[in-house]
């Protein structure tokens, strides 16, 4: 070979199929290849190797198995793709597929561990699919702009890069892991998972993780279309007693107790909930959790039977507006949050309702831009149509990020200097971030309260609930829900019931146990229970033990989230 230094950009030539020359001798060929494929490969591996909870530390044996797989699963991948050489194009393009695959899974893997602390999993990508492009550009304006995740990009292709000027070195270690392996090539078949995909091998490689995910969320959309074109599921109901003519549910978005006056909180961001906290009626349930960090799956369980540990596919469970259809009662489904034409609960829920209102058009890619207050008209109608029972869900966007967007800027009270709280360190920027969040949920308070007032002369009871709460920089450097991150913030939500004086008035008994049940320990994916004891409608399904306002109510359920205990005095602690 000539003494001629091959760069970066030649190598990468050739591989592409755009360069043949004999300076790239099969020595170089091979190192730069399986180290390439084997950097792609391990994409998910060493996150699938961490003990991921709490903090982040790596499970040493776990992540040495991964690293053999990795390397060994390179050179079958080469020895395949050598088979199709004289075969140029084909080659090439099997190569740039698995390249780019693996490529796009190792940069999303970065970015969810940074982030998250887990790699991307089929249930991330369920959310990308119900999400709409606003929600897409909102979530990259959020996040690209951390230059802490812009830095540690940069420090891992500093090291990709220093990695691939080793190659000598790189390829010893490669022939070394390879070696480590040979145990496993005799006793476990699992080794050529290059070659076959199954749910516990596909992350060897990263187009086999993209397949393998793909083809789970098509199994589930499938039966999930199946289900929208049979017929309604008869449901039985064993009592109907239902008598209240007005019961609201209004579900907010990304709302988190702890940043609530109401609550304790230092700045004044609820002051219309607050007042009617002291006008009496108005009960305040402390110690409520939501089980999951993402809308959609909590909405998987809201408004159902299905609750965690349940088994089966949410969409199989009867649903709190079928059960309602059946007792006669009107329902309305009123939002600002776009719902999608396949695969999403908001679409399933929206469909069973008599009415449904949306602020922006139903399948609007763009959606979102809209604040929660034109609700308001939408209600107004809404309660023109009324009859003698009805049930209103009202789904706001609530806090959600982009938080400088969910309030108009008469709303814009708080700043930065406001912002004496945080994690340790926090920076001014990250102060002012906190309080555009302020901001949005004074504004949330706002539209709660508007709500409220449309129901004041009537017999009618008002429930809000957050889907999930909202890491500010409250403990950590991040502003967040998502990844199911085990942060006791993420999922304490605020739970309310307001009560109109004519319904104080006709139900006595039932505010006497609205108040009683105040501080008992609730996780929402029992909600469906709660809202059937409070209309006194009963189906085989329903369990007076999963409500919180009966007196038969089981306290000591275990409230589980990404796999660890939570309770209100601890937050969240590992299982014993």
């Amino acid at each position: 070979m000539s003494g001629e230094k091959i760069s970066v950009w030649r190598m990468l030539l050739w591989q592409s199929g755009r360069l043949d020359s004999p300076e790239f001798d099969s020595h170089r060929r091979f190192i730069f290849w399986v180290f390439m494929l084997g950097v792609t490969i391990a994409s998910g591996n060493f996150t699938r190797s961490a003990e991921n909870f709490p903090g982040f530390s790596v499970n040493a044996d776990g992540l040495f198995w991964d690293m053999k797989m990795s390397a060994l699963a390179a050179v079958l991948a080469d020895l395949l793709l050598w088979v199709l050489h004289r075969f140029r194009r084909t080659h090439c393009a099997v190569k740039a597929i698995i390249l780019g695959a693996g490529a796009l899974m190792f940069v999303t893997d970065l970015f969810t561990l940074y982030y998250w602390h887990t790699s991307f999993n089929t249930q991330m990508l369920d959310i990308v699919l119900v999400s709409n492009v606003h929600e897409g550009f909102e979530f990259l304006e959020s996040y690209l702009t951390d230059y802490g995740f812009l830095l540690f990009m940069a420090a891992i292709a500093a090291l990709l890069f220093m990695l691939y000027r080793l190659r000598k070195a790189v390829l010893v270690f490669i022939v070394i892991m390879i070696a480590a392996s040979v145990p496993e090539i005799v006793i476990s078949p699992q080794v050529f998972s290059v070659f076959y995909l199954t749910p516990d091998n596909a992350q060897y490689l990263g187009i086999g993780r993209i397949a393998m995910m793909t083809q789970e969320v098509r199994g589930e959309m499938s039966k999930y279309r199946a289900l929208l074109d049979a017929k309604p599921q008869k449901v039985i109901l064993t009592r109907n007693d239902s008598s209240i003519p007005h019961t609201v549910f209004i579900l907010g978005e990304a709302t988190a107790r702890h940043h609530m006056s109401l609550y304790g909180y230092n700045l004044p961001t609820t002051p219309n909930l607050l007042r009617r906290k002291h006008e009496g009626g108005f009960y305040v349930f402390t110690d409520t959790v939501s089980p999951h960090s993402y809308t959609i799956i909590v909405l998987q369980k809201l408004f159902n039977f299905y609750r965690y540990g349940a088994k089966g596919e949410w969409f199989t469970y009867t649903n709190i507006f079928s059960i309602l259809r059946e007792a006669g009662c009107h329902t309305v489904w009123l939002t600002n949050q776009e719902v999608r034409p396949y695969y999403d609960p908001r679409t399933v829920y929206s469909g069973a309702c008599d009415y449904a209102g949306y602020v922006e058009a139903k399948y609007n890619w763009d959606s979102g831009t809209a604040y929660d207050g034109e609700l308001l008209p939408l209600l107004d109608d809404a309660l023109k149509e009324s009859a003698a029972r009805n049930f209103y869900v009202i789904h706001l966007m609530g806090c959600h990020n982009t938080y400088s967007r969910r309030y108009p800027p008469e709303y814009a009270k708080f700043t930065a200097s406001d912002e004496t709280g945080g994690y340790e360190g926090i920076t001014d920027s990250q102060k002012a971030h906190r309080a555009e969040y302020d901001n949005a949920e004074l504004y949330n308070d706002y539209v709660v309260d508007q709500i409220i007032r449309r129901f004041e002369d009537k017999n009618a009871i008002v429930i809000y609930v957050s889907d999930h709460g909202q890491e500010v920089y409250d403990e950590v450097n991040i502003a967040t829900h998502g990844g199911e991150l085990p942060r006791r913030h993420i999922i304490e939500v605020p739970f309310i019931m307001w009560l109109s004086p004519k319904f104080r008035e006709s139900y006595p008994e039932l505010e006497a146990r609205i108040a009683s049940s105040v501080d008992r320990p609730y996780m929402t994916d029992d909600m469906i229970h709660t809202l059937l004891d409070i209309m006194s409608i009963e189906t085989p399904e329903y369990d007076p033990a999963k409500s919180i306002i009966n007196p038969k109510f089981d306290s000591s359920r275990p409230r589980i989230y990404s796999g660890m205990l939570y309770d209100k005095e601890n937050g969240l602690h590992a299982l014993q």
